[in-house]
């Protein structure tokens, strides 16, 4: 006979968030969850997390698993150790400085339970000010739907709520991370994912994410260099994704140039300029791609 409460495993990546992370771990043990573990990879902090999570497998040792590095891996390397470690039916995704809501958990297994198409479930965030608790936003804005949007398009969209994924084990790429993307790699994990079932939405907040100076969506550039490698890597990988890829370089490479550039008063000068520099650097990553084949 089923059980009324599939195992859930807790998937957490930290690094010096010392000033944060009980705040997180709290979350999850408010949850409640009655068949859980709680896979924590921290990827060499200095500044004692560590010292901190060791306390928490201390009090609860049946709970906790601890992948502790002593040195800087970098996100996917750690991602795809944290990813080996969890035996779950399902894995929940929490950053190491962002919040649950209470009842997240249950409400996710129990919709994943009763939608079996479903791969991946996902929530609104609320994104807010880590010095003033104040919310910035939440995102999405209003009522999600999907059907008229393809796997890449669903996946950018729901692409700022990591912390309210939910996803269906065997639904996930059997290889997990990709290597080669050091750092955005979620969002190829959350494309594949997507080939193997249905988006999940439940249109309340269930997360939290904290904006503060480490945030890594503080990092345009980087993140438009690995998603363009992404979109290449699907180009080589899916034939039949290659014209949604196609359609997606052009709005992003358009929506990038704006959201960076448009505030200078040489804008038009840099636009120019920026075009050229995309059509290289999608060149040399494109030739990358090309020797994987």
């Amino acid at each position: 006979m089923r059980s009324a409460y599939p195992k859930v495993s807790v998937f957490v990546i930290t690094y010096n968030q010392k000033v944060f992370v009980q705040e997180a771990i709290e979350s999850i043990l408010m949850q409640h969850y009655p068949n859980l573990e709680i896979v924590i990879g921290d990827d060499g902090s200095t500044d004692g997390v560590q010292e901190i999570l060791l306390q928490y497998q201390e009090k609860h040792p049946s709970l906790f698993k601890l992948i502790l590095s002593q040195s800087n891996e970098g996100i996917t390397a750690n991602s795809n150790k944290i990813l080996k470690e969890c035996t779950g039916e399902y894995i929940a995704w929490l950053g190491g400085d962002d919040i649950w809501m209470p009842g997240k958990l249950i409400q996710q297994v129990s919709l994943m339970e009763n939608n079996p198409q479903g791969s991946l479930c996902v929530s609104k965030v609320e994104w807010f000010d880590s010095k003033t608790d104040k919310t910035m936003r939440v995102y999405p804005h209003g009522d999600f739907n999907v059907e008229n949007m393809n796997i890449i398009d669903t996946a950018y969209y729901i692409g700022c709520n990591g912390s309210s994924y939910m996803f269906r084990r065997n639904a996930i790429p059997q290889y997990g991370f990709e290597p080669s993307i050091s750092m955005f790699s979620d969002w190829l994990f959350v494309i594949e994912t997507l080939r193997n079932g249905n988006v999940i939405f439940i249109n309340e907040v269930l997360a939290r994410y904290r904006r503060h100076g480490e945030s890594m969506s503080n990092f345009p550039d980087l993140i438009f260099k690995e998603h363009m490698q992404t979109l290449f890597l699907l180009e080589a990988k899916y034939g039949d994704m290659r014209e949604d890829v196609s359609k997606f370089i052009k709005k992003y490479t358009l929506f990038y140039a704006h959201e960076v550039m448009i505030s200078s008063p040489t804008a038009i000068v840099l636009k120019g300029i920026f075009k050229i520099l995309v059509k290289r650097i999608a060149k040399k990553i494109h030739i990358r791609v090309g020797q994987l084949r």
